[in-house]
Parts: structure tokens; sequence; C-alpha cells
């Protein structure tokens, strides 16, 4: 269990850690009441396990161009303009290799998933791709419009 306190800008740990911390802006998965935007989160992962997993998992779901940012040193996010529900939502993303597992488990556990939007020092976004594909996208990034901020440890 992990206790911290947050408080101008650090968060301190019970196990005696100290860290900076920023706020920052995620994007929510979820449009509407019924609707869900599909995001995916690796970490630790090479870029071309990234897009293995991503080709893989558009293949299987005949999914639309999924674009692909750079978040860190082997940090990803991905982002695929396509309704879903909810539970397809999920059913896709557990379905793809190689996503940061507590992402799904988080995003399992509120409803929808949430990917940071906003830059950090030290690790500003990157575009590195978009995986082309024949199917149209049914949503446009205006239609993401559930935001949510958040503390995040800077390194």
């Amino acid at each position: 269990m992990e206790i911290k306190t947050v408080k101008f800008g650090w968060r301190v740990y019970l196990a005696s850690s100290l860290r900076k911390i920023t706020e920052v802006t995620g994007v929510n998965s979820k449009i509407d009441e019924n609707t869900h935007g599909l995001m995916w989160d690796f970490d630790d992962v090479p870029l071309h396990v990234v897009i293995e997993s991503l080709e893989f998992v558009q293949n299987a779901f005949n999914l639309p161009p999924i674009i692909i940012l750079q978040t860190k040193e082997l940090g990803y996010h991905a982002y695929c303009f396509r309704a879903s529900t909810f539970i397809e939502a999920r059913g896709i993303i557990a379905f793809t290799p190689n996503v940061d597992k507590n992402f799904l488990a988080i995003g399992i556990g509120r409803g929808y998933f949430t990917l940071r939007f906003t830059d950090v020092p030290g690790r500003e976004f990157k575009s590195i791709m978009t995986l082309p594909s024949d199917v149209e996208a049914d949503l446009d990034y205006k239609d993401f419009s559930s935001f949510v901020k958040y503390t995040k440890a800077v390194q």
C-alpha cells in the first residue's frame, strides 16, 4: 500500500522517496455513454514491437489507421478513431500484445481509458507514424472531449 501526500509540486511517499511532480492533462476514451475511441499505452517496449503489436490487432479487427506517438524512450501511445462500445474497446485493447497491463487494468476498472495528452518536461510527445488502413475512421480527434487533470512524477 502506498501512502502519499502532494504538496507544493512534490510527491512524498511513506517509503521515504521524494519525486518532483507536475500537473498534466489526460484524454479519455469515452466519447458519450455508448461510444469509446481506441487508445493504447506501451511502456518499456521497443518501437518495432509496438508496430508489430498494433499491426496484428489492426488486421485482426479490421481497424482504421492507427497513430503512434513516442512519449519517452521505449514509451508509446497509440490512437485509432474507431467508434466502439466499451466492451469492444476493452476486448481490442486486451487482445493487443505487449500493451501496458496497468493501463488495461485501470481502464477496465474505471470503465474508460485515459492517456496523457500534455507534455511532461523531458518527455515531450514525438509523432512516429500512422499505420495505414483501407478502413475509414468513424471518429475524429474533435470527438474526444473528455479530459482529466492529474499529477505525474517527473524523472
